[in-house]
């Protein structure tokens, strides 16, 4: 089962991109503990991004999404403004629709191409064509995969990336689904946090304690 979510920080500040990226690693981390697979897609190439696809695969999928699914809010002095007195930062997640999802992607309007890895230098460096770019002919969308040590691998990643592209895509062009997105930091805030994190090593507070 798969199940795709939409990670974002609204219109926050630098902070609450900074917050979400920490939420990557935290989900990631907590992916690995459980029956579930969990790949993070960028909706833009800003350093630190703003917005993620977020896709979960999984026998377990449900119960892992709603244990994410809300308002996150992280506890923490601003580490580009130390004279800030704010100290809470928002973002959320969302299960996004299935009506919000585009087509599904056909193998024939995809061109892939097979390049060397770059890993690390020396005799560790991988030196097999095991790297895949993948390119959606109809939208002109791209990613690259090198991560994983076959060229199959790679190119079943490229395949996800692309499909979480093309629904980001898809909700972007949807005026409605945008201004949503957009609007989303701001009901965030006014929301009961489903997860509290705290400090730059994001660490998460114990429901029932009374530290803020």
């Amino acid at each position: 089962m798969v199940i795709h979510l939409l990670a974002t920080a609204g219109k926050g500040p630098k902070e609450c991109a900074l917050a979400l990226s920490h939420l990557v690693k935290a989900m990631e981390r907590a992916a690995f503990n459980q029956d579930v697979r969990i790949s993070f897609t960028a909706t833009s190439e800003d350093k630190l991004p703003s917005s993620y696809i977020v896709r979960v695969e999984g026998d377990e999928v449900e119960a892992f999404s709603r244990e994410w699914i809300g308002s996150i809010q992280w506890i923490s002095p601003s580490p580009y403004r130390p004279n800030h007195k704010r100290r809470n930062w928002f973002v959320g997640i969302s299960r996004i629709e299935r009506s919000a999802q585009s087509e599904e992607l056909k193998l024939k309007d995809i061109v892939f191409d097979t390049f060397r890895a770059g890993g690390p230098g020396g005799q560790h460096q991988n030196t097999t064509d095991s790297a895949v770019r993948a390119i959606h002919i109809p939208s002109e969308l791209c990613t690259v995969s090198r991560g994983e040590r076959s060229q199959h691998r790679n190119k079943a990643e490229a395949i996800k990336q692309l499909e979480s592209l093309k629904i980001a895509q898809s909700m972007e062009a949807n005026a409605h689904s945008l201004s949503e997105q957009h609007s989303q930091h701001q009901e965030l805030e006014r929301g009961n946090p489903i997860r509290i994190f705290t400090d730059s090593n994001f660490k998460e507070k114990k429901k029932g304690s009374s530290r803020s």
